[in-house]
């Protein structure tokens, strides 16, 4: 005969067990959840990283208007002016004259080129969110107050806007519709037209020192929320944000005398090397150990819109001897085309220079949002 046990257990032994294993992890839970012991540490050192958005005022003065070429008289004995660029301003207006006499002469369609005015006259850049990374100390004046000191860096350059793009492409294809409508007119060969659009790369950086002082607003057992509020210096290093449109137009009179003129125009973006900056944000951090913790940050940066556009002209005419010849145009007002220095071409080389269209004003705004490990000490 085989006797089979089953050992069972008494209800209250199983009350007894659950109420021993509760009272066991009630302290262990309740020691996670307290906070760590105070610390007397009157240093912090934070080390973050985060982003920046940018936005930037679309205030300014733009310039009031271009220059007016110098007049002269083609060799036909028409008015004409000298330009540095059938780009902008009063070249791009002689152009297109000579394109709507074309039209009235020849009762056809002829290419304006698109001015790139609106672009010149304002900023035309944008900037937008990018990486930053800085150190942060601190040093306590009372339990809730203290004074801190940030340095940090970050990429940051302008861009230009897809409206100022859209823009320059629209003109950069213009350019080449325009003078191949307008040379079909003339007695040439070998007509070459050709114009690109180079957009070049931004490298620069953006550094910050700024000082400012911090307070709580209010506190957990782990946590603490402060506002903090400063100034500073905000630098920028590298290049600025450029669009080169690069023309040019060959072609041969009678199949003899070779002209070559080549249209380029470097348009800058830039802003200021330094600028003042004022400071507003939250901080929160939760303490992992006496004197370690973590911090998020966000802040609302304030600085001068001191941004610029400025257009640089380098005009070029080939020269070429001894089949020298010149070509002007039979509308009224004129433009020539000449391959020697006298007479000379209407795009003149020796007007190459640099202008500044648009001064940017007002306050530019950046919002920071970072993340951070502090050490006290």
């Amino acid at each position: 005969m085989q006797t089979h046990l089953t050992r069972r257990t008494h209800p209250s032994r199983g009350r007894a067990a659950l109420t021993m294993t509760l009272v066991v992890l009630w302290p262990l839970s309740a020691l996670a959840q307290s906070p760590p012991p105070p610390t007397s540490k009157k240093w912090t050192l934070e080390v973050y990283g985060g982003g920046v958005l940018e936005t930037q005022a679309s205030a300014g003065s733009p310039i009031a208007e271009f220059p007016v070429g110098a007049g002269f008289l083609t060799e036909s004995g028409r008015d004409s002016r000298f330009h540095p660029s059938w780009r902008f301003g009063d070249g791009a207006a002689l152009l297109n004259q000579v394109a709507t006499q074309f039209t009235q002469i020849t009762g056809a369609p002829f290419t304006r080129i698109v001015p790139i005015d609106d672009v010149l006259r304002a900023s035309g850049s944008r900037q937008g969110t990018r990486a930053a990374f800085g150190i942060r100390l601190g040093r306590a004046l009372t339990s809730t107050t203290s004074l801190e000191l940030m340095v940090e860096r970050g990429n940051g350059g302008l861009t230009v806007s897809d409206a100022a793009l859209a823009t320059l492409e629209a003109a950069n294809a213009s350019f080449t519709a325009a003078f191949q409508d307008l040379l079909a007119t003339a007695p040439v060969t070998g007509v070459q037209v050709d114009s690109t659009l180079t957009k070049g790369t931004s490298s620069q950086s953006q550094t910050r020192i700024i000082g400012a002082v911090s307070r709580v607003l209010t506190r957990g057992p782990r946590w603490s929320l402060a506002g903090t509020v400063g100034a500073g210096l905000q630098t920028r290093g590298g290049d600025p944000a450029t669009v080169t449109l690069n023309g040019r137009y060959a072609f041969s009179l009678f199949g003899a005398s070779g002209f070559s003129e080549r249209d380029q125009v470097v348009i800058r973006f830039h802003d200021s090397d330094g600028a003042a900056l004022g400071l507003l944000g939250l901080l929160l951090t939760w303490d992992a150990a006496p004197t370690t913790g973590f911090r998020l940050g966000v802040r609302a940066h304030l600085t001068a819109n001191s941004t610029t556009t400025s257009i640089v002209t380098t005009p070029q005419v080939t020269t070429s001897s001894p089949s020298s010849a010149f070509l002007p145009t039979v509308t009224s007002p004129s433009l020539q085309f000449s391959n020697q220095t006298t007479p000379l071409s209407s795009l003149n080389p020796s007007l190459a220079s640099t202008l500044t269209t648009f001064t940017g004003s007002g306050l530019n705004r950046q919002f920071v949002f970072t993340f951070g490990i502090v050490q006290r000490f």
